[in-house]
């Protein structure tokens, strides 16, 4: 099985964004994680989990 090589707990918006921006600017895959389970496991085929379990809410805004 394929791990992340970086696994992140944010635990403001603040750091939440920062990691997103962060994966942007280097083009490193980040995938969110909420603590439960994926048939798909796409938080293991990142280069970065950003595990969401200390956040009560997150909002995406497009930025197309």
């Amino acid at each position: 099985m394929k791990h992340p090589r970086a696994y992140l707990l944010p635990t403001t918006e603040e750091e939440v964004f920062a990691a997103v921006e962060f994966g942007q600017k280097f083009e490193i895959s980040v995938v969110p994680e909420c603590g439960g389970h994926s048939f798909e496991k796409y938080s293991y085929m990142a280069t970065c989990t950003l595990d969401l379990r200390k956040i009560e809410q997150v909002v995406l805004h497009s930025h197309q």
